[in-house]
């Protein structure tokens, strides 16, 4: 009888500890994070991993106040600009490393987010909201 409570013990670990690992392993494949600066742009990035050993980089840009797409931005990305985007969402192609990037569009006011790390497998969502600029001494705004 205490052998039999033994082992039933021992398989209640076991299942808490499989179901304790399964958590952490969903958890741990999707990360999201979203940074808020004081100016009131705020940028949305999702990290997801893969085993396919190809990093990708996705960026777009919204309106802060209504979340609808910002046409023709401009995109610096380690100091490199990026200005014919015609697209809604603009990949460009990157290794795993560092990054620093701007986002930007005429009439906006530019968001950086700096120090972003790609690794190998990485598929990174960029979403940055823009706050509309208002320009001094114009009668329109």
């Amino acid at each position: 009888m205490v052998i039999h409570e033994h082992k039933k013990g021992r398989m209640q670990v076991a299942n808490f500890l499989i179901f304790l690992i399964t958590v952490f392993f969903v958890l741990s494949c999707k990360e999201n994070k979203t940074r808020k600066k004081e100016d009131s742009t705020s940028h949305e990035i999702n990290i997801l991993h893969s085993k396919s050993g190809y990093s990708y980089l996705s960026i777009q840009t919204f309106q802060l106040k209504d979340k609808s797409v910002i046409p023709h931005p401009i995109y610096w990305i380690n100091n490199v600009i990026f200005d014919n985007v015609d697209s809604t969402s603009f990949h460009p192609k990157v290794v795993p490393g560092e990054f620093n990037i701007k986002a930007g569009a005429m009439g906006w006011k530019t968001s950086k987010l700096e120090s972003l790390m790609l690794k190998k497998g990485d598929s990174i969502s960029v979403k940055f909201y823009l706050k509309e600029e208002k320009l001094q001494n114009n009668p329109y705004h």
